[in-house]
């Protein structure tokens, strides 16, 4: 399960660590299957903060989880907390404000299944680090 764990968060990191680089060069395209373009300069630092700069952290706190075995579980921890809000965020909007468009419907879905793998992986952890004695 270690190991399983470790790819996980790899594939994680690399993905939030994209999402951050290319958010961070050119926000308006990486954004444009959201429907999201920033309208003001204000705006635009946000989107390059929080998509980018933001994203690109966690996609380093998951990677340090990959290699360090000693972050392992906590970095699925976080992962899962972070794909929770995600997913949080995208339920309340959805009975607030209606149906996005398809493929903020597809992150949905998709990020309900990470988090429940990363749930799933990090309870394997914890049998992994638990002291035996004996």
């Amino acid at each position: 399960m270690n190991k399983a764990a470790k790819i996980f968060l790899v594939l994680n990191a690399i993905a939030f660590m994209l999402i951050g680089i290319k958010t961070t060069i050119d926000p308006v395209a990486s954004l444009a299957s959201q429907d999201l373009s920033p309208q003001s300069i204000t705006a635009a630092n946000e989107l390059r903060s929080i998509y980018g700069g933001m994203h690109f952290t966690f996609g380093c706190m998951m990677l340090a989880g990959a290699l360090m075995a000693s972050l392992t579980r906590h970095a699925l921890w976080f992962c899962a907390a972070f794909l929770g809000g995600l997913v949080a965020g995208r339920l309340s909007s959805l009975i607030l404000d209606g149906q996005p468009n398809d493929f903020v419907m597809f992150l949905l879905v998709f990020e309900s299944v990470v988090l429940l793998c990363a749930l799933i992986l990090q309870h394997g952890i914890r049998g992994d680090s638990t002291p035996k004695s004996g």
